[in-house]
């Protein structure tokens, strides 16, 4: 059974308040510190570019058990170029200023994305149908086996 919370975001108080409030579901969840603290830089990342780049909103829903976590940031922005789609958190090569020019040329990335690939199992990107970006990330986790030979 996996708990699930979502919020609408406007601020980035708004933002962090709801990555905070997800750590801790998580924890109660039974993920381990670590992995919860990588779901919570998860949502701040996706929200706060959702913020920047998507029209200053978005949605952000997450879903989480022991198992594994699911973060989803739809906004009302321009949407994602295919550049964007198939370039975003693809290389952790960052220029001398910090970021990196996408194929586009109409934004730039910094090393974000790259994080939150890092820290998933699966990102997803795209553009919703009714207009606005799309972004998914998915983390998979190993359940926590006992140590044999210890007693509890």
């Amino acid at each position: 059974m996996s708990a699930r919370s979502v919020a609408a975001v406007q601020t980035r108080v708004e933002v962090l308040a709801f990555a905070a409030a997800a750590r801790t579901l998580a924890a109660t969840e039974g993920v381990e510190p670590r992995h919860a603290m990588e779901l919570s830089l998860v949502i701040a990342e996706l929200g706060m570019n959702a913020l920047r780049h998507g029209g200053g909103c978005g949605l952000v829903t997450v879903s989480v058990c022991a198992q594994g976590w699911s973060v989803e940031v739809e906004d009302t922005g321009r949407g994602l170029s295919a550049a964007v789609i198939a370039d975003a958190g693809q290389s952790d090569h960052l220029g001398p200023d910090g970021v990196r020019p996408p194929g586009d040329g109409l934004s730039s990335f910094g090393s974000g994305l790259a994080s939150v690939r890092r820290m998933s199992s699966r990102l997803e990107l795209g553009n919703r149908r009714t207009g606005g970006a799309r972004v998914a990330a998915h983390r998979t986790l190993q359940p926590v086996q006992p140590q044999q030979g210890t007693s509890p």
